[in-house]
């Protein structure tokens, strides 16, 4: 039988380490950063110089001098021969560290900046900055990387390519649409201010030339006593379709139902003739080119109550139950799915309104009412929150808070591995990978074919709003609530990609 008693553990002798002092006249050391082979020290201090130390001798080597700051972070290139500084004055220095001279500046962070890592070839330095943005430059010709857009200052809600894969245009939350050459990560010359107020239901068409949009007006202000409150934001009464490339409004319609309910998703049909909006219980079918609409009523006809009447709390929940979340037209444009706050999923005949077929219940509020009539707040469990379909309309993906379901295909295997928080979902062109946004900004891989995760794509910071390919599918745009716009490489994606257990 094992011998089951404790192990004795043994006192370590006592190490006595040499203590070395590095003297020098900077004050307040910020950043240290050693060179790969562990022969020099870098140092970066509030007196805004970096200074460079041989580690064998204790002594300094040279003193850099170009900062206009304190420096806040170093980073050696993997052969040492390169040293890069970041500094509260906004930009990256990097530095010939045997001859103790500036090679280049990179300017572009609208903030100090706080991290910095290079390639493991050296050929690439990435910069991350208060401002919440990750820049990435050539270090050879110090051009910033067509990697990731930052204009935005804050939420950027959607993107559409337009006429090619080289040229993208992006909306922020306040309206205001920029376009992007993706070749020279630059603006373009027109940059144009629509809405006023917020703006967070919109949609570009197929072809990224119109997009259709609902603002919310900003909050009235009450005054009670000597205190001033702002009241409920409140919907416009208007939809908007309007020409992206000359600012120019193409047409409106009107819906006298604006009000505390706001809309929650609007999508454009595949011909881009049509667009469907959800708003308070009811989806909204507008043909742009005739004008005309069509309703469709998400409310059970049944009265809540014996009256008839929608008294609150029942009767508003159940009209927040039945608010669409999620709209999306079949490849073909023959039907429309609608996904609701309650956790509803349901087909319509896109022409005629008709329900076609519930594909999922969602909660059933009637029920959970008649338990707790009195209640005065509802746990919505799973809120649907994008759908999307594969390009040959065989499947259909839906995403919610709690996990992303696949419907349509009994060949289809599982999803193995399903992120919780998605907020959107793409299939790649070829249908053989789910891309799925998350709240918390990373966006995940998901193989198609073994329902097993591949890979996740770091780079926001906040929630992935929108996904987008290229028309050659060579590229991959994501949005994300941080204000900045990641162009990923596909096929760079695909290659680093390894599906996991």
């Amino acid at each position: 039988m094992k011998d089951l008693r404790p192990l004795q553990m043994k006192k370590s002798p006592v190490i006595q380490r040499e203590i070395r002092v590095l003297e020098g006249k900077s004050r307040h050391v910020i950043a240290l950063a050693f060179s790969p082979d562990g022969k020099r020290l870098a140092s970066g201090s509030k007196d805004k110089t970096v200074r460079l130390w041989d580690t064998d001798t204790d002594t300094e080597l040279t003193i850099l001098r170009k900062h206009k700051g304190w420096i806040s972070t170093l980073a050696f290139a993997p052969n040492g021969k390169m040293l890069a500084s970041g500094s509260t004055d906004k930009t990256v220095h990097l530095w010939d560290t045997d001859a103790g001279e500036l090679i280049m500046t990179l300017t572009g962070h609208l903030s100090g900046i706080a991290a910095l890592s290079f390639s493991p070839d050296g050929k690439m330095l990435a910069s991350g900055s208060i401002d919440g943005t990750i820049r990435f430059w050539n270090t050879e010709t110090g051009d910033l990387l067509p990697i990731n857009i930052t204009e935005h200052t804050e939420w950027v809600k959607a993107v559409s390519f337009i006429k090619d894969s080289s040229t993208l245009a992006s909306v922020a939350f306040n309206g205001i649409i920029t376009f992007w050459d993706l070749e020279t990560s630059q603006k373009t010359d027109l940059q144009m201010t629509g809405h006023r107020d917020f703006l967070p239901i919109l949609a570009f068409s197929p072809n990224g030339t119109q997009l259709a949009s609902i603002d919310v007006k900003a909050p009235t202000f009450l005054k009670t006593g000597s205190v001033t409150t702002p009241s409920i934001w409140m919907s416009d009464n208007l939809v908007r379709l309007t020409d992206v490339t000359t600012g120019r409004e193409l047409a409106t319609l009107h819906k006298a139902n604006a009000g505390a309910y706001p809309s929650s998703d609007i999508t454009f049909s595949p011909d881009g003739k049509t667009v469907a909006f959800g708003r308070q219980s009811k989806i909204h079918l507008w043909n742009t080119e005739t004008g005309t609409s069509l309703d469709i009523s998400l409310l059970d006809e049944r009265n809540p109550n014996e009256s008839g009447d929608l008294i609150p709390p029942r009767g508003a929940m159940l009209l927040h139950m039945s608010q669409p979340s999620a709209l999306v037209f079949s490849p073909d444009g023959k039907k429309l799915v609608s996904g609701t706050v309650g956790g509803k999923v349901q087909m319509w005949d896109a022409e005629t309104g008709v329900a076609l077929a519930p594909l999922l219940a969602g909660q059933n509020m009637d029920e959970k009412l008649k338990k707790e009539p009195n209640k005065m707040r509802v746990n919505y469990q799973d809120i649907i929150t994008t759908l999307t379909y594969s390009s040959d309309g065989t499947l259909l993906a839906v995403g919610s808070q709690q996990k992303i379901r696949l419907l349509g295909s009994s060949k289809q295997p599982p999803l193995k591995s399903i992120p919780r928080g998605v907020k959107s979902l793409v299939f790649s062109p070829n249908d053989t990978v789910l891309v799925a946004g998350l709240r918390d900004g990373r966006i995940e891989l998901l193989d198609m074919t073994t329902g097993k995760k591949m890979t996740t794509l770091n780079g926001h910071t906040q929630t992935v709003e929108t996904l987008v390919f290229s028309p050659d599918g060579k590229t991959l745009v994501s949005t994300g609530q941080d204000g900045t716009i990641l162009v990923w490489d596909w096929e760079e994606a695909l290659k680093n990609a390894i599906v996991s257990d």
